[in-house]
């Protein structure tokens, strides 16, 4: 649902990464399925799944440790046709959200 925060929690060993790992097409349910919006997604191809808006982001505080701030904003950025055509609009709503980042970015 649009405008709704969902959070996955549990102890180590719990099932957390299989489960978002799953969701995003790298592993397939043996047991089950995994739909969106009505329609099964768990034989979908991953790079199909973030075209439907759907995408992780991976713990640890240096994703790309070499890239500065605005580059990994902009590798987020760059995950779909639709995201890379609004980068900048994309980076700037970021910066809005989180203007820490904005002063961070180089």
């Amino acid at each position: 649902m649009v405008g709704e925060v969902v959070s996955l929690i549990g102890s180590n060993g719990a099932g957390k990464t299989t489960t978002l790992k799953t969701i995003s097409g790298v592993l397939h349910p043996k047991q089950g399925s995994v739909t969106l919006e009505g329609q099964r997604i768990d034989h979908v191809p991953p790079h199909e799944i973030v075209a439907l808006g759907i995408c992780q982001s991976p713990e640890g505080r240096r994703i790309f440790p070499r890239l500065t701030t605005l580059e990994n904003l902009e590798m987020g950025a760059a995950i779909s046709a639709k995201t890379r055509q609004k980068k900048k609009e994309s980076v700037e709503y970021v910066y809005t959200l989180f203007p820490v980042l904005k002063e961070r970015r180089s």
